[in-house]
């Protein structure tokens, strides 16, 4: 009987179980930043012992006989746990669709949106603008180690301008339409709550809009997204003397309201160059409120101010007296150090979305934008009295020893222009700063000033729309759509902000012979506050349409995305200026570009190890705002030949995973065409402005239409964990970049009104100035258990070179107005030509950085800290340079240049040396 009751128990206790519904969970994890699949993720039922992984595709299949509301847990070494409440009493397969986990890096340690360099060398050059704005952080070896071990020399992923990477913010552009870059600084210093982003390379399609060419990024601050508790920081570096940041994430206990508040506050005396003081703060606030599962809506708002001294390129006659630190654009003030350029930014933005969610596979985002503020660049003006800028030309031993006589003979090399020499050196070293001072006196003893400080003004208002639907169509097709309309208003004047010590200052073209700037109020006195020299507003219409097809089979993912695009311009002058009297004032004509762009790119697994890839794009891209208008300044003429680029890009790529190595190998070409340049200069010896033929000085607009450029290379990046604790990285980039055509080229004379066409300049095979052009990287990582970190990287960069002054290659350059027809000075020769047209390559460079940090954890508070040392045994170097426009012509620039003390020599941005960077975090 006892051996019959024990028999009966286990037949019943079998048909039970088999009686239990057998609920299936499915899904796929993928890594947050860099969307690829993540294996070996742990998946589990809370309190129960229902568990699976996931397969080298970050697929998983977690089957469970435990009934109602349950946890399941997402879980892999090195990223943070999530877990999602679901419902096992349906009897059907539950699809958690794509889980993306965010990596748990110490709270020192964070991958940041831009590294050390790109934070606190932002605009602490003259040039820093044209660096490329592709500054974020991904789980792709290549890009990671451009973003953080190459960005101090400048390196610009595959030599691209930051206006082909486009940057989202809750899905609104914010590419400049001046320009078309994105302002880093309107949101600096949040970085550890913006880390939830979306992120594509290079020609890559991305979900949220159809990208440009070097790449697409989305960053989210949906507060329900946000990791909850406190965060404070303080830290301090080369730039700043303090930083601090204070932030906290939070929600009601009911879950329908979300909410993240974060400040942060940097000040700095001076950094790695002197004069150039920076100010900091800025302020964030996202609110979500959910209303139920299918209506979101979220708020946020960020306002950031910045203040930052600017510094100036360096002649190397300059550096040699002075040292690569030197900057001339600071004087001291008393006590204060006080610096005559500087770049304030202060753009709040605006964002409010919806968030529909019809059913489990279609949702419709509606986002509303609004951007204000300004940016002003400040300088000194002057009339009447010489420059004040303490490297002026005339005030350098150069300017003697350079001396030619009508003749073309070379006196500079005697006396007693050796004597002058030799006394402008010591008068230099001793007045090679601004002497404010002395600019005080003076403006007070003549009554009107002479000399000002004014700042360039641009206030900006930006208006934005942006609808997108997603819709899973079937278990392997995805669809997104998306529509948006951007507006710009733009208003561009000059503000005088100081007459430092003087009474007024007489708005006139002192150097265009007294031209009136305004012939609607002639020979106006001005005072602190006042506009003038210029002012005008301009008008830009963005409207975009796209349409992203997606599909992920076990083997092979493809997506195809098409848009298209038009962008219309419009300027309106607000002042009649002498210079052009009838196109000055009143509204121009308005400009439309419509483009049209395609994408298609594919990824084969070939097994679990091995995988291959491809993309393919052809799109057309607007001219930016900055160089639809000859001289926006000054008129509403239109830059003749101006029209949208054409690109055609192409890449390919291996990469290879196991346990302990994975690597990644590809190539890729960009063809650019009828791409357009604008610049602006003050020249010598100007061919071809009059019908004589005499040579003439002058500021020009310089532009230059239909040009071509072709960006080629190869990335390899190989990583290989030693042991859990050590991991070994490589990566290098190989590219060429260069001009594959001869452009054309256009002069527009300010104080003429005139345009004169230049044919073309031979650009072609010169290499384009865009950074490094080669760049290699060796890390060795040591992450131990007991929560602290080492790391040390070796970086090598190469083939940078200066830029072009396209002026030197034109005919009109060679041309001798004494012979007949203009034709070339006959003792110019082609080796000689050559010579003097050779672009210059700086010097490889190679630097060391070291990182460490430690973390203590209890429960889920942390106190972490670290220390980053960037360019360790502070090696001095060039990291980007230009050639002088100055003489426009061979015979003035060759007795310059053979006179071995150039006064117009090329002028280099120096590398600041050794950076480091500090800062401890506390986190509740």
């Amino acid at each position: 009987m006892k051996k019959f009751s024990i028999s009966l128990f286990l037949v019943l206790k079998v048909f039970n179980t088999w009686a239990q519904p057998n609920q299936e969970i499915k899904g796929r994890v993928v890594d947050s930043r860099s969307q690829h699949p993540l294996r070996e993720v742990v998946v589990r039922v809370v309190d129960a012992a229902d568990t699976a992984r996931t397969t080298a595709a970050g697929y998983f299949l977690l089957k469970t006989a435990t009934e109602g509301t349950q946890t399941v847990q997402v879980y892999k070494h090195g990223y943070r746990t999530k877990q999602f409440l679901v419902d096992t009493r349906a009897n059907k397969p539950l699809d958690l669709g794509i889980i993306p986990l965010e990596e748990d890096l110490p709270s020192g340690i964070e991958r940041p949106l831009t590294s050390l360099a790109a934070v606190d060398l932002e605009e602490q050059y003259a040039e820093s603008e044209n660096s490329s704005g592709l500054t974020a952080s991904s789980s792709a070896l290549s890009l990671q180690r451009a973003a953080l071990e190459w960005s101090a020399a400048r390196y610009q992923i595959r030599g691209l301008d930051g206006k082909y990477h486009r940057v989202l913010v809750d899905g609104i552009p914010m590419n400049k339409a001046h320009d078309g870059r994105s302002l880093w600084s309107n949101w600096s210093g949040h970085h550890h709550l913006l880390i939830r982003r979306e992120f594509t390379l290079g020609t890559a399609t991305s979900g949220r809009d159809f990208g440009g060419i070097l790449g697409t990024q989305n960053i989210e601050t949906r507060a329900s997204s946000l990791r909850k508790g406190g965060r404070f920081s303080l830290g301090s570096s080369t730039f700043f003397r303090y930083k601090s940041m204070l932030s906290y994430v939070s929600s009601s206990k009911n879950r329908r309201w979300h909410y993240a508040i974060s400040a942060t506050k940097a000040e700095g005396n001076a950094g790695a160059i002197e004069g150039t003081a920076a100010e900091v703060s800025s302020v964030l606030l996202a609110v979500e409120k959910q209303f139920n599962s299918r209506h979101h809506i979220h708020f946020t708002t960020i306002y950031g101010y910045s203040k930052r001294g600017k510094s100036s390129a360096l002649t190397d006659e300059v550096t040699e007296l002075m040292g690569p630190r030197y900057n001339p654009y600071w004087g001291w003030q008393g006590s204060y150090k006080r610096n005559s350029r500087f770049k304030v930014v202060a753009e709040p933005l605006f964002t409010l979305a919806h968030y529909w969610t019809f059913d489990d596979k279609t949702q419709l985002t509606t986002t509303l934008a609004v951007q204000t503020g300004m940016v002003g660049n400040s300088s000194l003006g002057y009339r009447a009295t010489s420059n004040p800028d303490p490297t002026h030309y005339k005030n350098l031993p150069s300017y003697f020893l350079s001396y030619h006589n009508s003749s073309g003979i070379q006196l500079g090399h005697q006396q007693p222009y050796l004597g002058l020499a030799t006394a402008a050196r010591a008068y230099f070293l001793d007045n090679s700063q601004i002497n404010w001072t002395q600019i005080y006196r003076d403006n007070q003893q003549n009554g009107y000033s002479r000399i000002i400080l004014y700042q360039d003004r641009t206030d900006d208002q930006t208006h934005t729309v942006n609808i997108y639907l997603q819709n899973k169509r079937s278990q392997h097709l995805s669809l997104y759509t998306g529509l948006g309309y951007q507006g710009l208003r733009s208003e561009n004047y000059r503000l005088l902000t100081d007459l430092l010590g003087g009474s007024a200052y007489l708005d006139t073209d002192y150097a265009a012979s007294q031209a009136q700037t305004d012939l609607n109020s002639a020979n106006r006195p001005l005072g602190v506050g006042d506009r003038f020299g210029y002012h005008y507003r301009l008008q830009a219409d963005f409207l975009q349409a796209f349409m992203r097809l997606s599909s992920d089979y076990r083997r092979l993912q493809w997506a195809v995305a098409v848009q298209a695009s038009r962008t219309g311009y419009r300027r309106e002058g607000l002042t009649k200026n002498d210079n052009d009297a009838e196109l000055s004032d009143g509204k121009s004509a308005k400009k439309i570009f419509t483009d049209y762009g395609i994408k298609a790119e594919a990824t084969y697994r070939l097994n679990r190890r091995h995988r291959l890839g491809g993309q393919l794009a052809y799109t057309g891209l607007a001219p930016t705002l900055n160089t639809v208008f000859s001289n926006a300044r000054l008129s509403n003429q239109l830059a003749p030949g101006v029209t949208s680029e054409n690109t055609l890009s192409a890449a390919a790529q291996y990469s290879l995973q196991t346990n302990a190595f994975k690597a990644r190998i590809g190539g890729y070409l960009i063809e650019i065409k009828n791409a357009a340049q604008l610049s602006f200069h003050y020249s010598e010896g100007i061919s071809g402005l009059t019908p004589d033929g005499t040579l003439s000085n002058a500021s020009v607009s310089e532009l230059l239409t239909e040009i071509d450029k072709r960006h080629l290379g190869g990335e390899l990046s190989a990583e290989y964990s030693v042991s859990p604790a050590i991991t070994i990285a490589a990566t290098a980039a190989v590219g060429q970049y260069f001009y594959t055509n001869n452009p054309r080229m256009q002069l527009q004379v300010d104080r003429w009104a005139q345009t004169v066409d230049y044919g073309s300049t031979r650009l072609k095979n010169y290499r384009i100035a865009s950074g490094p052009q080669t760049a290699a990287s060796l890390s060795i990582t040591y992450t131990p258990p007991t929560k602290w970190w080492l790391r040390l990287v070796a970086a090598y960069l190469d083939n940078n070179y200066t830029a072009l002054a396209p002026i030197r290659r034109t005919d009109y350059w060679i041309a001798n107005p004494e012979n007949p027809n203009n034709s070339p000075y006959t003792a110019l020769t082609a080796a000689e030509l050559r010579t003097l047209l050779q672009q210059e390559k700086l010097h490889r460079i190679l630097q060391c950085n070291f990182t460490m940090g430690k973390q203590w954890r209890r429960r889920k508070k942390a106190l972490s800290a670290f220390l980053s040392v960037e360019n360790l045994f502070d090696m001095r170097y060039k990291i980007g340079g230009f050639e002088s426009a100055r003489n426009a012509n061979y015979k003035a620039y060759a007795q310059d240049y053979y006179s071995g003390n150039p006064a117009f020599g090329n002028r280099y941005t120096h590398g600041a040396g050794r950076l480091w960077y500090g800062k401890i975090y506390y986190q509740f």
